[in-house]
This record gives C-alpha cells, structure tokens and sequence, in this order.
C-alpha cells in the first residue's frame, strides 16, 4: 500500500488486505475532507466468505445486525467503483455471489435516488429462504425521491421487464413492470401496470389503488388470455382449465362491510376438457340507499339481491343463533352470540345450473328456476324463508316440488321439507318431513308414498329433548312413537321405543319395527367400550330392503334374512358380527337356496368379511368367502359353485335369452371397486337355455366358461336342439364392470334347429329352420343383429304372408266368379294393396329392442316355403326348390330378400268358390326373382293340375270323338309381381295326337274361351259346350250339360273327399295317395275310377309316380284297366342326371285302340351359356378345389 497527496487530496493505491475469510483489492483517492468530501475507490476484488460475514458480524456486535439474507448470498466478490460528493452516492459494479450474479448500480441526490439491477439469474429462494421462490432474472431501474422533514412524501418509480422467475416450481417468463408509488404518512397510492405474457397465459392488471384516512379505493382492471393456473402450479378447482375473462373493480370503503361501488367479471371463458363455461357478465353493486346497506348479484345464471343492517361475517351465525335459541343444548351448534345486528331480506332467484356441473362437478340440472325468498331478524329473533325448486336432476336422478319452508310463529321454530322423486317411468315417490322446536324440543314427522300398485308408504313420528346432564354434557332423549308401514298389502309397525344420545353414548330401548312374525329389534348400548353392545334381531326381513337403504346397488341380493348381529365398541374401534340365515336367497333374481352366511367387521380394514354357504335343492351347493369393503371401496367374494343354478345370467342377456334352466360347477370371483365390479373364473355349464329372437331351446353339456375382466368367453362349447342335432358356440359376452353388456356369439351348426316359430305374431312370416353353417349373434341393450349363412336341411319350412295379415283375410289370390261373369270377365287379379301394408307398418307396436337378422341362405330342397294365399280359405303354395337367397328383416322396419330361386316341385291348395279344392303342381324350372321388396320380386312359375276322363264329345268336334275320354292338364303361368301378379291359364293334351291336339285347340277361340274352358274344367272337370242354334238337336242329348255337369260335380267331390281321407291316413312327407273319380259323356254310366300315388325314397333319389284305375266303357275297344307309372332314380341329387323307367297310357282315337308305351332313358341336364361350357369338362382337382371352397 502507498500513499501520496497534498494538505487538501490524498491518494491511496494498491491497499491490499488478505485474510482467511477476507481479500481487499483496492484502491482510490479523497480531497477536500475539511469542508464537503469527495472521494472515489476503485474496487479490483473485494472477496468475503460465508464465513467472513459471521465474524465481520460477530465483531460489530450488537451495534450492527447484519441481515441474514446477507448471510445466506455464500460467498461474495465484488468487483467495481463506489464514490461520493458530501451526502451524494454513487456506485456501480458486478456482484458475483453464491446464489448468483449481478449487475448493480446505486445513485443518490440530494432527496432523489436511483438504482438498477441486471442479473441473468440469481436464486432468490435460498436468499429470502423461500422453498416457493426460485431463479430471478431481471431488468429493472428504479427512480424515486425519499420523504423530507417539509412534508415531501416517499417516491418510487420502477419500470422494468422479469424474464424469468421461479415460483411453486414453475418459471413465469416475459413478466412486465410499470408502476408510481407515493406513500405520505398514513396515506398512500399506487398506480400502474403489470403484464405477464407467460406460455401458459397471458395476464394484464392496470389499476389504481390508494388509502387515504382509512378509507381504501380500489379501482382496478384485470384481463387473462388461456390462463392455465394448473400448469403454472397454482391453486385451481379445475385441472387444466383455461381462464379467459376480464375484471374490474371501483370499489371504496373501510371496510368489506362498508364498501360501496361495483365488482364487474364479464366475458369469462373457462374451456376444461368435459366442456367450456361461458359467463357474459357477473355483476356485483354494494352500497346504501339512504340507511339501507345492499347487495345485488345479476349474472348469466341468477340473481341475489340481501337487503337491510347485515355483516357478511355473520350471515351464517344469524341462522344458527335462530336454531340455538330454540334447542340451546344442540350438540354441535355453534356457540350463539349476542349479535343483534343482523335484519335483512334476500331475494335469491338460480335460473342456471351448468356452471355448478362445469366448475365444481355439482351433478345438478335445473329444468326450472329455484327461488329463496325471506327474512332473519336477529333483534326479534324471527326467520321466514322459503326456497322451492321445481324441477331438477340431481346425480342422475330426477326430483320435482322440492320445498323448503322455515318459519318462526311465536316462539316456536317450524321447517317443513316436501320432495318427489321421479323413476324411469315417471312415477313419483314423495317425501314430507314435518318439523319443530321450542324450549329445547325437537318434534318431527317423516312421511313417505312411492304412490304406485305396489306400494311403499309410511309415516315415522318422533319427539327429542335435549339437555344436559349433571355433569354439563350435552344429550338427547328420542322418543319413537307408533307408527306404520306400509310395504304391499302388508303393515309393519313401529313400536313405541326410547333412544338417548350423548358425546360417545348411545342406548336404544328396544326399537322394533314388526309385522306378524317378521320384524326388526335394535336394542343395547353403544360406548368406546368393547363391553358394551348393540344387538340387532332380523326375523324374515327381506335384505334387498336393508340394500336399498344403504344405498348397495352394484349388484343386486333378495331374501329373507332371520338371525342376530352384534355391534360392540361404536365410539372407539367398532366390532361387529352376525350369523344369518337368508331363506330364497337370490342373486341378480336368480334362485340360489337358502344362505348360511357367518359375517363380522373388520375396523382396521373398514371391511366386512364374509363366510357363507348356500344350500339349495338336490345336492346343489355354493361357496361365497370375501369381503365388501366400504372404506376402500371395493369387494372381493371368491365364490365355488356345485351346481349352481345360472338364472342370474337373465338379468345381464335378457335381452336375447330367458328361461335359463342350467347349471354350473367351478370357481369364481367377484371382485372390484363397487362402482366397477367385475367376474373372473371358470365355469362348467349344463342345462337348458332358450334364446328369445329364434325361439330355439339348447342344451348344454359339460360345455365350459371362462370369465376374465369385462369378457365372458365361450370357447368351442357343443349345444344340442331338441331332436340331439349340435352346433358349436364360440365368442364373448362383454360387459363394462357387469354394465353396458354386448355380446358377440359365432354358431357352427350341423343341422341345428336355428328357428322356430310358429305363428305370424306381428311379423309377416314364421318358420322352422333346421341349418347346416353359421350364425353369428352380436349386440347390446336394446338391439340384437342375427347373421346367418346356412344350407336348410330336411324338414325346414319358412311360411310368409303375401300380403298384410288385414289384407289376406280380406283378399283372395284368385277371384271366382259365375259362370255369365265368366263369359266376359272370367278372372280378375287382385293386387295387394300397398296402403294396407303402409298401415300396417305406421301401427308397428312399440318394441324395446331392435331385432335385425342377415340371412343368406343356399337353398335346397329339403326346405319348403310356403305362401299364405287365403287365411280364410286355407289357400297356399308350397314350394321346393335351389338358390342363394339373402334376405334382412328387422322388427321395426321392412324384411327385403335379394336372389334368384328355381323351383324344382311344389304345390298350390287352390279353393274355388270356397267348395272346390284343387291341388296345382308346381313344374320344375319356375323361378322367383327377389331384388329388395319381396311384393316386388318378379314371378315365373307353372302349375299343373289334370283333369282325367275328360270327354271330347262336349267340344262337339265329331262322333269319332263322342266316346273317348281323355286326360287334360290345365296349367296355370304365374308371372309379374306379388303386388301385382298376372295369371294366364292354358290346357294341354299329354295323351293325344298332336292332330287331336290341333283339332281341340282350334275350335277354343282367344283368350278369355281358354280361360273359361280351364275354369270349367277345374270347377266341373268337363269342357263347356258352347251354345249353338239349334234348339231342337240340344233337347234331343241323352243326357243333358245340365245333368253330366252336376254328376261331374258331385264325383268331383267325391274324389277331394277321398283324398282328405287317404291323406289323413298315410300322413307321410315320403308318400302322397289321391283318388279320383270322372265321368264320360254319358255321365257316371261310363266313367273312370282311378288310384293316384308318389312316392320319394333313398333321401329323395328314388321318385315314383304311378296311377292305377278302370274304365266303365264297354262300348269302346278301348282296355278297361288303366295302369301308369314313372320312376326316376337322381344318380346326381341335382337332378342333372338320372335314370328313368316308365309305363304310360296312349290313347289313339283315329285308329280305335289303346297302346301302353314302355320305355327306359338316360336323363342329362346341363346349364350352358355358350357350346364351349356345354362340351367342356373341368379335372377332378379342379372340381375338388371348388366343392372344399364351397363347404369353408
């Protein structure tokens, strides 16, 4: 160190000073010391320790007290320049410390000063000893002015921008200071703006804020752009939300209570991620009107409007005082104060409830407004209030008349509460609860009506004492009074009982609520002490009714419960137990036996654990250990089951199965969160199960089940129908915690019984369906979709309406008429009226679930679709055929069908006139065309009918012709749609020459003469002689049209008759006999006897045909013994190649004989487009490929 200078300036230079805990690296100059000093330093390292600052500390003693924030900077080096001119300062340099660094400059004139401070971060939380705060890094100047003796007050000015600063472990960024401070004694103001333009929200806050004696004005703006409080980890009642709004203020006043001036929040978006809330404005005026103080609240969502002399510290406390002065013992009342402030009016209207759901998940929906309305007088000690909400939905569940009224007449304190709860259906279950209180009593009325058939209603009645014991402590004396239940038909009495309450004391004597053999019995005492119990004696009591007042409805259990339970040391650690006996015990309404369950509480686990058996019928038996846990929450029951019955799988897929007979053996557990309970295990199942849409029973054998979280699964499960035919279950029953059930079954059946209906109902077709392929069955509540792909096998047969059911039994296919009307219009097609089936659509019933089935079906003809013609009558088709048909139906729509069917036999029951019945056979080769609508397919289908012994001499075609019987085919072409279909009718002449053919059909002009030749044939079974004019050779017949046309008639008959018999004789699908009956021209003299009869053989390879009679006609060379028959055996089963053997009759009229023509053939059939697929034949691997392709 050295010094120089002269009697006015010194200069010091390289004042050096090192120490263990201190270095000084220094140096500077001073002058004019005697008068107004000036100096400088110039300061190269200035270095101080933690410790260094302890003992620097420690030698100044208590004369100086160096801040501990000092302290906690660690080490210190600073490095700059300091200097002054008489009581002006200045100062300017870096400070590196153990927190951080910074750049610092100091200035002071006269009474102004000035500062700034530049740090790129510095910790100011271990500084300030802060676990909140964290790194600061900022920019900041500082002007001001300090208070002079004259009066001039303290001023601050600082501006300046904080580019990071830890808070709660978050950084806020961009923070934005501009601000005026002005402090005067007592009286102070400030003004200015801070903005915050952070990643998680931007915020602006402008305002004025100034106390001047006492009084406090606060003028103020406030806005925030997606502010997220959460990210920015600071306190938020919404996670994640983003705050977008503004708020202002001009508000003066002392006091909260004495404020005045207005509180506005408008335009407020708060976005969170079950839904945004929007506020357009929140209004709040206070103030007085004269000497009134008041309040309104207006906003979006309601209004409230406190009126008269209030503190809105004690607003609450003027309520409890109003019960306190009627029950002053009440335990837990607050204390009442002597305040007689209080004497107001509100007016409180909520209009809105979905910023309660959005911001406080409140599950409250208001359908109409709420309204309070009253007073509280604290000088007269009175209250009159009352708050009605009509309708409103509260955690789902609806409510309506919701009232609450509190009065206070003389010097009694009167509420009453009224409510409706409504169910699903919209039945209502009202409660009313009576109260009131006066000189330290407390009497109440509860009443209740579910006010339905079943009834639930009762009335409860109490009267309590309070008052305090010898030793001041606070009790209750509850008196039960009579009272009845009732539940059903059935009264349960309350009897009279006494229960008293104090601070860790309960005795109940002997409350009982009873009827006839059955009732409830709580008795005892309740202390801390494990000596002291209460006993609870059940007698029959149904436990759904113990569950539905605790509110258990996870899962649902019935019966009657009879036994004893014991509860012990209530007040301290709480034991108890019961052994029950549950006769008809039910699980989901599924039987389960009688129960025998041994129960206890566990206090340390909060769980009551379980150990119970139930017995049922024949051996069956099951196992039930665990425990529900309602402080965690959560039960967990491992259930055994020998033979169990299943009827409780109806409550989770009855929606598409019932009358669940089955049983099962294993092990399962029920185990979860109450509010999401699930079923784990495996089963072994066996019994009966009937599926509702396909009206089908199944068995089970030994089939297995295995459940696993939210899955039912069912793995290659073998069922049985009815005849021992099987089908292979596979697939799962989903289900979210045993809710929310879907299913997804997959069918492989082997000529399975997949339906079985047997009448229409409201659908416009049933059936019996026996299938080889698959189904699938997928769904949930409330809808079911059927997928079939399948082959119907033998004994298959779906039976369809071909028009609305009003339709048909008002309708005929065909419309007979006389025989004149049939001279000019001799048949009339009927369509199917398109405004019935409308009709009959818009009346479709109500149905709950929605059925929807896919078919798509390879038809064969093993399976016959029958067509409804006539309901009246018994008219209908049947017919037998091949063909892809796809076809959906739903039960609350239409039922469209898509492909091409090729009939290969079938029949038509044809009624004329409703006394003649004619059996058509349907010829092989029709078709029926579906493109959607079934009344729309397109028709191509020939029926035969024959008429034998049919005389020619009626055509009048000449006397060769006058004896000779013949057979005719009258054939029916059904062509164009079900709605509108179009029926031609012709005649055909097997037996004859084409020559006789020629000669017949020419004299049959158009037509309408070959409709009504057919018609005659079919009604009299003779052609129809028309008239001539000659009257005198018409009277000179033998016997007369008249008189051949009613024996015709009546052997007509005869023969429909004797058909009715033989059938309802053989009664066999394989076989069908028939008779017929047919006279000649000369009437029953000479006519024709013959046997008919088909059989199928050899699963429908072998086809015979064959007729067996004798002809009355002497006069004739013509053979008397009439013998036919056609046998076919289908060495392919499509009939495209086969054999066939045959004997006919051939009758030849112009040479007088009669000839039987024998014959064998070789049948083949082949469906070409073109000559190259008529002559090409594909290789056996080929042919192979495709019928595996075929049976995937």
């Amino acid at each position: 160190m050295s010094f120089s200078g002269t009697s006015t300036f010194i200069r010091v230079k390289d004042i050096g000073i090192t120490g263990k805990d201190f270095i000084l690296n220094t140096n500077g100059s001073l002058s004019n010391w005697q008068s107004k000093p000036k100096w400088v330093a110039t300061v190269q390292q200035l270095q101080v320790s933690a410790n260094g600052i302890k003992m620097i500390a420690e030698i100044l003693g208590t004369k100086f007290n160096v801040p501990s924030e000092i302290t906690r900077l660690g080490n210190i080096l600073f490095q700059g320049s300091l200097g002054g001119y008489g009581q002006d300062l200045a100062l300017r340099g870096i400070l590196k410390t153990g927190q951080g660094n910074a750049n610092v400059a100091l200035g002071k004139h006269r009474d102004n000063f000035s500062g700034r401070l530049e740090t790129t971060g510095i910790n100011i939380g271990n500084i300030l000893n802060n676990n909140k705060l964290g790194i600061l890094a900022s920019e900041i100047n500082i002007d001001g002015k300090l208070p002079t003796k004259g009066g001039s007050p303290l001023l601050m000015i600082a501006k300046g921008s904080v580019s990071r600063l830890d808070y709660n472990q978050y950084s806020f960024h961009n923070i934005h200071i501009d601000g005026r401070f002005v402090q005067a004694h007592d009286n102070m103001q400030f003004n200015g703006l801070l903005n915050i333009d952070d990643p998680n929200g931007q915020v602006s806050l402008r305002g004025n804020l100034s106390k001047v004696k006492k009084v406090l004005t606060a003028r103020l703006e406030a806005h925030t752009t997606d502010l997220n409080l959460t990210a920015m980890h600071l306190p938020s009642p919404w996670s994640q939300a983003l705050i977008t709004g503004k708020l202002s203020s001009n508000i003066v006043g002392k006091s909260l209570n004495t404020a005045t001036g207005q509180l506005v929040l408008s335009d407020l978006n708060i976005s969170k991620s079950n839904g945004d809330f929007l506020l357009n404005e929140l209004r709040v005026n206070t103030g007085y009107r004269g000497k009134v103080h008041y309040m309104d609240l207006t906003s979006d969502f309601g209004t409230l409007a406190i009126q008269g002399n209030f503190d809105y510290t004690t607003l609450y406390q003027s309520l409890t005082n109003q019960i306190g002065s009627k029950l002053p013992t009440l335990l837990g009342l607050p204390k009442v104060t002597n305040s007689k402030y209080n004497n107001f009016t509100v007016n409180t209207s909520l209009y809105n409830s979905e910023w309660l759901k959005t911001l406080f998940n409140i599950p409250l929906e208001l359908k109409d407004t709420i309204s309070l309305r009253g007073a509280i007088n604290d000088v007269d000690k009175k209250v009159n209030l009352t708050c009605h909400i009509p309708d409103f939905i509260y955690a789902d569940k609806q409510y309506e008349d919701a009232l609450l009224e509190v009065t206070t007449p003389g010097d009694t304190l009167k509420a009453t509460a009224k409510l409706k709860m409504i169910d699903d259906k919209g039945n209502g279950f009202y409660w009313h609860l009576q109260s009131h209180a006066a000189d330290n009593k407390l009497g109440a009325t509860l009443s209740w009506d579910n006010n339905r058939k079943k009834t639930f209603k009762g009335q409860l009645s109490t009267e309590t004492d309070f008052f305090r014991t010898e030793s001041g402590v606070a009790s209750a004396h509850v008196n039960i009074h009579p009272s009845n239940i009732l539940v059903g038909d059935t009264t349960w009495y309350v009897q009279p009982s006494d229960i008293i309450y104090s601070r860790n004391h309960l005795t109940v004597d002997h409350f009982e609520i009873s009827h006839n053999k059955q009732h409830v019995i709580i008795s005892g005492m309740a202390t801390k002490s494990s000596d002291d119990s209460l006993m609870v004696d059940l007698q029959d009591v149904n436990i759904s009714y113990i569950l539905n007042l605790v509110n258990f409805h996870a899962v649902e259990f019935s019966g009657l419960a009879t036994g004893t339970a014991y509860v012990a040391s209530v007040f301290e650690t709480p034991k108890a137990h019961a052994d029950l006996r549950v006769n008809d015990f039910r699980f989901e309404n599924g039987r389960m036996g009688t129960l025998f369950a041994h129960v206890n509480y566990h206090h340390q686990e909060g769980q009551i654990n379980i150990n119970a058996q139930a017995l049922d019928e024949a051996d069956k038996r099951t196992d039930i250990n665990g425990y529900v846990s309602p402080k965690k929450n959560y039960i967990d029951l491992g259930i055994t089951a020998n033979q169990t019955r299943l009827e409780f799988l109806e409550s989770f897929c009855g929606t598409f199965m019932n009358n669940i007979t089955a049983t099962a053996d294993g092990k399962a557990r029920l185990a979860g969160p109450l509010n999401n309970i699930n079923l784990t295990g495996q089963l072994v199942a066996s019994g009966n199960v009937h599926l509702i849409s396909l009206n089908t029973d199944y068995t089970l054998k030994r089939d297995t089940v295995t459940l696993i979280p939210d899955h039912i699964i069912l793995k290659r499960d073998t069922i049985y129908d009815r005849n021992g035919n099987i089908g292979i279950v596979h697939g799962t029953i989903n289900h979210e915690h045993l809710t929310n059930l879907t299913y997804n079954i997959n069918v492989d059946a082997r000529n399975l019984l997949a339906y079985d209906t047997h009448e229409f109902g409201g659908n416009t077709f049933y059936g019996t369906a026996y299938t080889t392929g698959t189904c699938s069955i997928t769904g949930r509540s409330g809808e079911v979709v059927i997928d079939v792909n399948a082959t119907p096998e033998k004994g298959s047969q779906i039976v369809y309406n071909v028009a609305s059911p009003a339709a048909i039994s008002s309708q005929e296919f065909i419309n007979w008429s006389d025989r004149d009307s049939m001279m000019s219009d001799t048949l009339r097609l009927l369509a199917t009226r398109t405004a019935d089936i409308q009709e009959n659509e818009n009346n479709t019933p109500d149905i709950p679930t929605d059925i929807r089935i896919k078919f798509l079906i390879n038809m064969t003809p093993d399976a016959t679709i029958r067509l409804i013609m006539d309901q009246q009558t018994g008219d209908y088709i049947d017919l037998k055929g091949t063909g892809g048909i796809s076809a959906t139906y739903y039960n609350k729509g239409s039922f469209d069908m898509f492909g091409n069917y090729v009939v290969s036999d079938g029949i038509y029951k044809l009624t004329i006139q409703n006394v003649i019945k004619k059996d058509f056979t349907f010829q092989q080769g029709g078709t029926i065309s579906f493109g959607g609508d079934p009344y729309a397919a397109r028709l191509n289908l020939n029926a035969l009918y024959p008429v034998v012994g049919v005389s020619l001499s009626d055509l009048k075609i000449g006397r060769s012709f006058s004896t000779n019987n013949i057979r005719v085919n009258c054939l029916m072409n059904i062509s164009g749609t079900p709605s509108s279909p179009k029926v031609d009718f012709t005649l055909d002449l097997p037996t004859v020459s084409s020559d006789v053919k020629q000669m017949v059909f020419s004299i049959i002009n158009g037509e309408e003469e070959m409709k009504q030749q057919v018609l005659y044939l079919l009604a009299v079974g003779r052609f129809y002689t028309q008239g001539s004019n000659n009257a005198s050779s018409e009277l000179a017949e033998q016997h007369s049209q008249t008189s051949l046309a009613m024996q015709s008639l009546l052997s007509g008959t005869l023969s429909q008759q004797l058909n009715n018999v033989l059938k309802n004789v053989v009664n066999s699908s394989n076989w069908n006999f028939g008779a017929n009956i047919s006279t000649g021209d000369e009437g029953l003299n000479n006519a024709e006897y013959e046997g008919l009869f088909s059989g199928q053989l050899l699963n429908n390879r072998l086809l015979f045909n064959g007729q067996v009679g004798y002809r009355d006609n002497a006069s004739t060379a013509t053979s008397s013994f009439i013998g036919d028959f056609d046998l076919r055996y289908l060495i392919f089963p499509n009939g495209n190649f086969a054999i066939r053997v045959y004997n006919q009759t051939n009758d030849r009229y112009f040479i007088k004989n009669t000839l039987n023509t024998q014959g064998v053939g070789i049948i083949l059939k082949k469906d070409f487009n073109n000559w190259r697929d008529l002559f090409r034949f594909r290789g056996k691997k080929k042919q192979k490929r495709e019928a595996n392709k075929n049976t995937q």
